[in-house]
């Protein structure tokens, strides 16, 4: 899914999920009732950030009802 496909659905937005690789990447995936979707460029691929305040505002045009931090392992962000 990418920004303008987002935009779009907005309304059926539950959460956006902030994944953090070892905090080094921040990948974005829109949770929706039944399935969440990873947000990529134009070009199809994963769309990357630097960290959550980049995230936050290259979203802060869409209305997001809830971010959440989410840790692939317990030891990332100590």
């Amino acid at each position: 899914m990418n920004l303008n496909q987002l935009k779009a659905r907005q309304d059926e937005l539950q959460h956006i999920n902030i994944i953090t690789n070892e905090g080094d990447i921040y990948l974005v995936e829109a949770a929706f009732a039944d399935h969440t979707e990873l947000l990529v460029n134009d070009n199809g691929s994963p769309r990357t950030y630097a960290g959550v305040y980049h995230v936050k505002e290259s979203l802060e045009s869409l209305r997001i009802p809830a971010y959440k931090l989410v840790f692939d392992s317990p030891y990332e962000e100590i």
